[in-house]
């Protein structure tokens, strides 16, 4: 007989952190119990862009700081 193998699926669970104030490092709480996946934009006139860290270090499974080569401000958008 076949083994049948079974996944468990979860809904998504986001997180969306502004970064309203310049910075070269952006230290973030999500809890969200997890490593997310994180996407970081910014506002260039209307239309939201991707920026690239020089580094994402995670904390722990609720805490995770990005960080820039020059002071930045956006938006983070974590999907645990």
């Amino acid at each position: 007989m076949a083994e049948i193998n079974r996944f468990t699926f979860r809904r998504a669970v986001t997180y969306t952190h502004t970064q309203d104030v310049e910075a070269v490092e952006w230290n973030i709480e999500h809890r969200l119990n997890g490593y997310p996946v994180t996407d970081i934009l910014y506002d260039d006139n209307g239309v939201l862009t991707k920026m690239i860290a020089a580094s994402i270090d995670y904390i722990d499974a609720h805490n995770l700081k990005i960080t820039f080569t020059s002071p930045r401000k956006g938006v983070a958008r974590l999907v645990g």
